[in-house]
């Protein structure tokens, strides 16, 4: 893609630059945001670094690209982590930036950020770029060990120096060293004070003055040390001049890039490299009739399945809008609010994955209103005759207590993918932490792997769920730390083939080590197709351990006869067998079951009856329990304490 890069100066934009044309995109132009020409060069800016904004005019020249400049207008008014247009706020003076780049180049697609951890900035950059059909890419984004980064900034030759400190142990004496002279200092101000070796603290700035990307490097003229308070806190004014310099050959070797398997998960991906399929082909079912919606709820949560809309005369993007009209009318009968963003999550069901790009259109219309939008898993699979779309929902009531939160990257990275629809990665609400299903999408490229093979589809997809996982349950700053993190109450494998349901679970049978707190119960099921063709698709509920005050465990108890994961009022329960359970009695109410059915015959409405429960109907291929036993039915009960 012909990208613009945003350049502040710093190291980090600079050397996402260079990740940007090592994954093959096309630098057009950078762009900046300066401070008012009467403005001091600090204008502690919540999105922006403004010092070394006089040296910034040269970096056309440095980068041999035109070079697009706003000023600075507004102020930090919406200051929420989650980010909607306010007038007067500085995130509208990028947009006006980038709608001007956009007027002059018409074809740019994307922009390179240089965000690391901050979720405040990405979320920003990304609602501008998706306000201007723009791509967000974020190479450096949840790079949690920083040491490592900097040492591969260093090792990438990019000269970049300190031209503010602001963080414990730093001082005005450390004005104008590069990071490589910095190194020793900033390691071991992060062992004993915690500092963000990067500077992602604001703990410091820098300004690159070369990189082998550059076309032209800077010389700096003069310098004016600034004092900006009293507790060490000081910049740099620096004018500068571009000259030339011998060209940099073949630097992209000396830019690492992650490998796509983490360390984490590598030996399960090599145990599982000679994997051979012996499952026969599967026969799909031809459900009897559509089932029939049902509802449950809690204290705080409702649950409403299997809504469909089936008419003949209708097209699919039409069926899709009549069943958001049934939806958004039972919300109201149930929950007393039309508001769609009281949904945590949302389960998709389509008879042809080739209905999906116009099922997306008409879905993305009824989520484009606010941040984060419910997480979801799409699949194709067995619906009845007639009917196209299912669609089954968890909501939040809208006196239950706890805010609702949600993670919706969309930028590229090697994280994790960008969403490919209208939905969260995650949905925190209450005790829960709904995960949207996960494919084997490689996050640098948005493309499945290569190789294309059984082992590295279905860990790839495991990875990509562990990692959003991870953020979700790591801490406040939104890094994930060097290990997976975040107990589950339960993991769904939704496979393509009978070869693939065999993969899942022999890989959950072997999960490495760094997996081992997810103590949860897992089946893998068998659908007619997944999203882009893919092989596996993982789904998940995780616990929301930041909902709670106090820290409460998380317990493997028995409920109803089932072998459940509780935490606080929740439960969840996970079984594969030949039979329909009983689930009637006493101990702990169920607020939804979803059956993952190879029985045509089956509808739900008499579990339904029996439980009081919303009892979502999934058809499909094959189910198989977690040590690859294949059953009849599947089972994913919700209950309450």
């Amino acid at each position: 893609m012909k990208f613009v890069a945003l350049v502040s100066g710093g190291k980090d934009s600079c050397f996402n630059v260079m990740h940007c044309l090592v994954q093959g995109h096309e630098l057009v132009g950078v762009a900046n945001l300066r401070p008012p020409a009467a403005a001091a060069d600090e204008l502690d800016s919540f999105m922006y670094q403004t010092v070394g904004s006089s040296a910034v005019d040269h970096y056309g020249e440095a980068f041999g690209v035109p070079l697009w400049r706003e000023t600075i207008t507004g102020t930090a008014v919406n200051q929420a982590l989650d980010y909607a247009a306010a007038d007067a706020d500085e995130t509208e003076d990028l947009y006006r930036l980038l709608a001007a780049v956009k007027a002059d180049r018409p074809d740019v697609e994307a922009v390179a950020v240089g965000a690391i951890l901050s979720t405040y900035q990405r979320t920003r950059v990304e609602n501008v770029c998706g306000r201007l059909g723009l791509v967000a890419l974020a190479y450096l984004w949840q790079r949690a060990d920083q040491g490592a980064l900097l040492d591969e900034m260093i090792a990438a030759g990019v000269d970049a120096r300190l031209i503010k400190t602001a963080g414990v142990g730093l001082t005005r004496a450390h004005l104008g060293q590069t990071i490589g002279q910095m190194r020793p200092l900033l390691g071991r101000l992060h062992d004993r004070y915690g500092l963000h070796v990067c500077g992602e603290g604001g703990e410091y700035e820098t300004l690159v003055l070369d990189a082998p990307v550059f076309a032209r490097r800077l010389v700096i003229d003069r310098t004016e040390a600034v004092v900006h308070s009293a507790d060490d806190v000081a910049y740099l004014h620096v004018d500068a001049h571009a000259e030339d310099k011998p060209p940099a050959a073949g630097w992209e070797a000396s830019v690492a890039v992650p490998p796509l398997i983490d360390r984490q998960l590598a030996d399960a991906h090599a145990a599982l490299a000679g994997f051979e399929p012996t499952a026969p082909p599967t026969a799909a079912p031809v459900p009897a009739k559509t089932p029939v919606t049902t509802v449950g709820r809690s204290a705080d949560t409702v649950r409403i399945v299997n809504v469909t809309a089936p008419a003949p005369d209708r097209t699919v993007a039409d069926e899709t809008a009549a069943v958001f009209g049934r939806l958004r009318a039972l919300l109201v009968a149930e929950a007393g609010t039309d508001d769609l963003f009281a949904i945590s999550s949302v389960t998709l069901l389509l008879a042809s994955m080739a209905d999906f790009a116009a099922v997306n259109a008409v879905y993305r219309t009824y989520f484009a209103a606010a941040p984060n939008p419910p997480s979801r898993v799409c699949i194709s699979t067995e619906l009845a005759a007639g009917c196209r779309v299912q669609l089954s929902v968890c909501a939040r009531l809208p006196a239950a207590a706890g805010p609702r939160t949600g993670l919706h990257v969309q930028g590229r990275s090697y994280w994790a993918p960008a969403n490919i629809g209208p939905y969260s990665q995650a949905i925190s609400a209450g005790e829960c932490t709904y995960l949207a299903g996960q494919i084997p999408l490689v996050p640098a490229s948005l493309t499945l792997p290569a190789p294309d093979d059984y082992a590295t589809q279905t860990v790839l997809s495991l990875q990509n769920l562990a990692r959003v996982a991870s953020v979700v349950a790591g801490p406040a700053d939104g890094s994930a730390g060097p290990e997976f993190t975040g107990a589950l109450y339960y993991l769904v494998a939704y496979v393509a083939s009978p070869a693939y349901r065999q993969a899942a679970c022999r890989l959950w049978q072997s999960r490495p080590e760094a997996l081992a707190h997810w103590t949860c119960d897992m089946i893998a099921v068998e659908v007619r197709q997944l999203p882009v063709s893919a092989g596996a698709e993982w789904v998940a509920v995780g616990v929301n351990e930041k909902h709670a005050e106090e820290p409460t465990a998380v317990e493997r108890t028995a409920v109803r006869g089932l072998a459940a994961t509780a935490y606080g009022q929740t439960w969840f329960a996970v079984l594969a067998a030949d039979a329909v359970p009983a689930l009637g009695g006493d101990a702990g109410g169920i607020v939804g079951v979803t059956v993952f059915c190879t029985e045509p015959h089956f509808d739900g409405a008499a579990l339904a009856s029996e439980t009081g429960a919303a009892v979502e109907v999934v058809y499909v291929r094959s189910v198989a329990k977690a040590d690859g036993t294949p059953t009849r039915f599947g089972f994913v009960v919700h209950g309450y304490l």
